[in-house]
């Protein structure tokens, strides 16, 4: 059941296909700076990531339902969706800014939230601690599968309606019945007695526990919570920064530097790159999630998904004019970046126990995958905007992915000390 609604709910998660939107936002205002353009994608990672998943995930631990989460989400995609269908219809960027950065804070960020901030946890209630690397793994792979999916479907959407009033609307009433459907009437807590089962489960299976129930409070002072907190901060920045900004980026390697047209790279290389590498992220999430289990925690799994990428960074800036290339090399990264949220969903109640886990892994969200989110694409963009070339963006992404990397290592003797 969760797969197949996490395929569904995919479909829109906005803020991770709202780089396609960037082109015709700069085209419709005539905008030269793309910093700009770029805020908007770090306000949808602040609504996705900082504001919305405490408060989806909390309700979710109060309230053992996910009808009051779900009509929260609901009324932000629909307030979000009359904020982008006016942003359409502006005549200048004067105006049009601000529907834009509402409507990326409200529905890029406020849809997004109820992949994050309830899906996880929610699934996190239904399996045991040595299969929810596993279980979350496949929960995000169905997720990328949506977003493969989703963006020709948006890019059809665009051809067809245009970026108009028109193509807002449908996305926002779509976006609206399938949340209000899903949350009332696929998604559910498990009982008592279900949880009993399943805790009964592990005592006959498991000969330790590495999941003991902890209040926030006590988690707050484990060492790995704030070892995983610098870890997830990191590669969080680097993995926004680089795919909120790889249509912009694509456009400077190939269009800027290679010579092929803009329209050709916009309309047809980048909902391509996207479908291709969401493909590899969904096999990515599956492949990490059972390698999480495999290699027994965490923290070893997450050594390897933050090293591979960053060296893969550089070698997707040197071969960024070359379209194959940079296809086959994008495959690769979004491979090992797929492996990042199913992991670090799985860590949380692996670390902590599953009691508390809405709050624990939303508010662990909020601090560091919020924080890196809201930064990255901006800071990526601005970088581009001051050298005039992505260059430095990327060593600023490698150097960063490394000390996640490192810190993970550090985290292996703590999470065996435990």
């Amino acid at each position: 059941m969760y797969p197949g609604s996490a395929l569904i709910i995919g479909l829109i998660a906005f803020q991770y296909t709202w780089t396609i939107f960037f082109p015709y936002v700069q085209n419709q205002f005539a905008l030269e700076s793309t910093a700009a353009i770029a805020l908007g994608s770090s306000l949808a990672g602040l609504g996705a990531m900082v504001v919305f998943p405490p408060i989806i995930g909390t309700i979710l631990d109060r309230t053992d339902s996910a009808v009051i989460p779900s009509l929260v989400a609901a009324v932000l995609i629909a307030l979000g969706g009359v904020s982008f269908s006016l942003m359409t219809t502006a005549e200048s960027w004067v105006m049009g800014k601000w529907f834009w950065y509402a409507a990326s804070f409200l529905l890029g960020g406020g849809a997004t939230a109820l992949a994050t901030g309830l899906l996880p946890p929610l699934v996190s209630q239904w399996f045991s601690d040595d299969e929810q690397g596993s279980a979350q793994g496949l929960m995000m792979g169905a997720r990328y599968l949506a977003l493969a999916a989703a963006s020709p479907i948006i890019g059809g959407l665009l051809s067809l309606l245009g970026f108009s009033f028109g193509f807002a609307m449908v996305v926002t009433l779509f976006g609206v019945a399938i949340t209000i459907v899903l949350g009332t009437v696929v998604w559910r807590f498990p009982t008592a007695d279900e949880q009993r089962e399943l805790f009964d489960q592990e005592s006959e299976t498991d000969t330790e526990s590495s999941g003991e129930a902890m209040t926030f409070a006590a988690a707050f002072k484990d060492a790995r919570f704030w070892i995983l907190l610098v870890a997830m901060t990191g590669a969080a920045f680097s993995y926004m920064g680089f795919m909120q900004n790889f249509s912009l980026i694509l456009v400077e390697g190939l269009v800027e530097n290679a010579g092929y047209s803009e329209a050709f790279v916009t309309g047809t290389v980048v909902p391509t790159f996207l479908s291709v590498n969401y493909l590899f992220m969904g096999a990515g999430a599956i492949f990490w999630g059972r390698v999480m289990d495999y290699l027994g925690g965490p923290f070893r799994a997450l050594i390897l998904i933050y090293g591979i990428p960053a060296t893969l960074y550089a070698l997707f800036f040197l071969s960024y004019t070359m379209l194959i290339p940079v296809l086959v090399i994008g495959a690769l990264i979004f491979f090992g970046l797929g492996g990042e949220p199913p992991v670090h969903y799985a860590a949380v109640p692996n670390f902590f126990g599953r009691e508390n886990v809405g709050k624990i892994l939303t508010y662990m969200n909020a601090v560091s995958v919020g924080s890196g989110v809201f930064l990255g694409p901006i800071v990526f963009a601005y970088i581009n905007d001051l050298t005039g070339v992505y260059l430095a963006s990327f060593a600023v992404a490698i150097a960063i992915r490394f000390i996640s990397a490192g810190a993970a290592a550090v985290g292996t003797r703590y999470s065996t000390a435990s």
